[in-house]
């Protein structure tokens, strides 16, 4: 076993103190941990305890502290918290479209103030005979998805008359049967 370090010296110079304290490696070599041994009186080794005085798994020696102060404590929790609500965001999205639901996002003004721009709405697969005066339904119109509220279901003729609440006219094609997507929950 080998070791640097300082030997305690006795009063008349001579090596041979009370403590001996070295670093070194498991391996004997020089660094790592520190040791500290007890000596007796008359200078050979012996007589005491040793005492390892390294951090085991990772510990902090009591009283030092972690560098880097709040900071990184604060981003690990918002990390945290992002992840959450995206994982919730998937979640929903997924098992909304295993009960028969789709959810699309609202892009145009035309169902303001009931549905703003932006808003996520949920369709579900209608029957349209079962449609009734004021359901908001979603039709296709050209490559797009619109969605307006039904003023009349003309179950004769196969169709609906519909308007969008922010509009002051109905809109000017009635909408076929065959047009519809699905209504909005």
């Amino acid at each position: 076993m080998s070791g640097i370090g300082q030997a305690g010296m006795r009063e008349d110079g001579k090596p041979g103190g009370r403590t001996v304290q070295a670093q070194m490696h498991g391996d004997g070599k020089p660094g790592g941990r520190t040791v500290q041994a007890q000596m007796h009186r008359d200078g050979k080794p012996g007589g005491g305890t040793v005492q390892d005085k390294r951090p085991r798994n990772g510990a902090r020696k009591p009283g030092k502290s972690r560098k880097g102060g709040i900071l990184p404590g604060l981003c690990s929790a918002l990390s945290i918290l992002l992840l959450v609500t995206v994982m919730g965001i998937c979640i929903l999205i997924t098992v909304t479209s295993l009960f028969g639901y789709e959810v699309y996002t609202v892009v145009s003004g035309s169902m303001e103030p009931a549905i703003p721009v932006g808003s996520a709405i949920y369709l579900q697969a209608a029957v349209p005979e079962t449609v009734t005066s004021g359901d908001v339904i979603a039709f296709y119109r050209g490559r797009g998805v619109v969605n307006h509220r039904v003023v009349e279901n003309r179950t004769v003729s196969g169709e609906f008359i519909t308007k969008g609440d922010a509009n002051e006219e109905n809109d000017m094609e009635p909408v076929p049967y065959s047009a519809l997507h699905a209504a909005i929950l």
